[in-house]
């Protein structure tokens, strides 16, 4: 098959790129969406390639790359997370996916970094492109209540790790008793851009989580319930975890913090104790592997389940990245 790419239009293209997704992707992105993600997002709006039949003229692929400004060795930098990727049923073969995901990353500008959380057949195309597997995010658990069903020795050894982390958890809230922790309501202001900016790190390469980011992310998606938990000490932000909540799960999707060790720990302590009058019974905190976060959530009860890859491209990316679930597009 010869397909031509170019680049949508997001004003003309809108309908066309809104009905090809929802019929082409496993969540079904809706007009909403769209508007939300393309349009609206704060660092600005996204890069679109469509993909056409050269005999028939019928769209049979979308690509797309949404900006984000990122925390480099406490520097501003622009950064481009892919999502959206997508092929119609009748061309899923790697030469379209192929050619389609090499014009989109040909369209970013050369010198700045991207990165992908593919799926298993997008990790086939960027092997045949020549991109290797960057690092992994892996999943950690804690189990918050067990199954009636489930006595496998599994089951009760990874019960035994939760509870000795929540004795962990409760030493450590102990330990930092000068931070207040409660649940925050309303909207992001500007004090969450202040601490942002005196989270930022040499150690890590992490997104920005400004005021106006952490509003649209959070507030303005209303398909998905947040929470939202704060570190104070005295009337000062020190702290930030934010969990999203899932029928029976929960997912930690973002934490920025000064001191990262007591502070982490003492957000998990409040937020364990909330999800307990609940009906959650998993506590999912999706890490990058490598990351001085994965000790602190190891002593807070967690267990390592499977891991996910990660892509990062671009002239000469440094290795320390931060990317949470609040990084992803898709």
């Amino acid at each position: 098959m010869s397909i031509a790419v170019r680049e949508a239009d997001l004003a003309n293209d809108r309908d066309e790129i809104i009905s090809f997704c929802r019929e082409n992707l496993p969540n079904r992105p809706d007009a909403a969406r769209f508007d939300w993600l393309y349009l609206r997002n704060p660092f600005g709006a996204a890069r679109a390639l469509m993909a056409r039949d050269n005999a028939t003229g019928k769209t049979v692929g979308v690509a797309s790359a949404f900006p984000r400004d990122f925390w480099v060795a406490c520097q501003r930098v622009r950064v481009w997370v892919l999502g959206d990727f997508c092929i119609s049923e009748e061309c899923r073969s790697l030469g379209p996916a192929v050619t389609l995901q090499r014009a989109c990353m040909a369209s970013l500008p050369s010198s700045d970094w991207w990165y992908d959380f593919p799926s298993v057949n997008m990790v086939a195309v960027y092997r045949r492109i020549g991109v290797p597997v960057f690092g992994k995010q892996i999943r950690h658990v804690k189990v918050l209540r067990r199954d009636r069903a489930a006595r496998a020795l599994g089951a009760l050894a990874a019960t035994t790790v939760s509870s000795f982390g929540d004795w962990n958890l409760r030493r450590s809230c102990d330990r930092s008793a000068r931070l207040t922790y409660s649940m925050h309501q309303g909207p992001f202001g500007g004090e969450f851009t202040d601490l942002d900016a005196r989270a930022a790190t040499e150690q890590h390469v992490q997104g920005l989580r400004t005021a106006e980011f952490l509003n649209w992310r959070y507030r303005s998606n209303s398909d998905k319930e947040h929470l939202v938990f704060t570190a104070r000490q005295g009337t000062n932000l020190t702290g930030c975890l934010i969990v999203k909540l899932q029928d029976e799960e929960a997912t930690i999707t973002d934490f920025f913090a000064i001191d990262e060790k007591n502070t982490l720990t003492g957000l998990i302590g409040r937020l364990v104790s909330f999800l307990f009058d609940t009906t959650v019974k998993r506590l999912n905190a999706p890490v990058m592997a490598g990351s001085g976060l994965t000790q602190y959530f190891r002593l807070a009860g967690f267990i390592p389940r499977e891991s996910a890859p990660v892509m990062v491209c671009g002239p000469h990316p440094p290795r320390n990245w931060l990317l949470m679930q609040g990084d992803r597009e898709s």
